[in-house]
């Protein structure tokens, strides 16, 4: 299995928020939150591109700080 290269997960206000790998490395359990309805993990270029049909399929828009890969 590939490394994780980040996380995307929609807050229950609707805003996609982008974290970096290592956010579940000191709390396995960063995601297991109410205010978490749903979490993308990236580890390849086609996972990112599911988040993004996702997003779209969604009506959402990306993170603030654009799309990272």
């Amino acid at each position: 299995m590939e490394d994780v290269h980040c996380y995307y997960y929609l807050h229950e206000n609707g805003e996609v928020i982008w974290k970096p790998a290592g956010v579940t490395v000191n709390a396995p359990d960063y995601f297991d939150s109410p205010f978490v309805k749903k979490v993308w993990t990236i580890r390849t270029f086609e996972d990112q591109m599911r988040f993004m049909l996702d997003l779209k399929e969604m009506g959402l828009k990306g993170p603030k700080g654009g799309i990272y890969w």
